[in-house]
C-alpha cells in the first residue's frame, strides 16, 4: 500500500509542477508531504475547507503534498461519496489552498480512474 500512495504522490506531483510551469504560473514548486498522515491541524484544514459543502461526503486519506505561494496549497487524496442512494465512492484529489490571513478555501477536485486506460 505505501508503494501505492508513494507512486500515486509522485504522478501527483509531477502533474501539478508540469502543468503549472506550462501554463506559466509556478511561483513555487510542489513538495511531496514529510507524511501522508493526517494530524488535527491538517484535519482541520480540510473541514473548514468542506463546511458548507452539499451532494456528497468528502473523506480524507491522506496529504499528498504542499505548496508555498501567497499562502499554501495543499494536495490530498480523498475518498468522495455521492450522498444518494446506492452511491459508488471514487477517490479524489482535493486541491485546498490557505491564504495568510487564514482563509481556507477548496480550489479543485480531479477524480482518480482505477484501471488501464485503452
Amino acid at each position: 500500500m505505501k508503494k501505492l500512495l508513494a507512486l500515486i504522490v509522485t504522478l501527483v506531483l509531477l502533474g501539478s509542477c508540469c502543468g503549472a510551469m506550462a501554463e506559466g504560473m509556478m511561483a513555487g514548486g510542489w513538495s511531496v508531504a514529510e507524511t501522508t498522515e493526517l494530524d488535527a491541524d491538517t484535519l482541520a484544514l480540510f473541514e473548514k475547507a468542506f463546511e458548507n459543502w452539499t451532494g456528497s461526503l468528502v473523506e480524507p486519506l491522506a496529504l499528498l503534498g504542499l505548496q508555498v505561494v501567497n499562502g499554501t496549497n495543499y494536495c490530498f487524496l480523498a475518498k468522495v461519496t455521492p450522498v444518494v442512494p446506492d452511491a459508488m465512492s471514487h477517490l479524489c484529489l482535493v486541491y485546498i489552498w490557505e491564504g495568510m490571513d487564514g482563509t481556507v478555501e477548496m480550489t479543485s477536485m480531479q477524480d482518480i480512474e482505477l484501471g488501464i486506460a485503452e
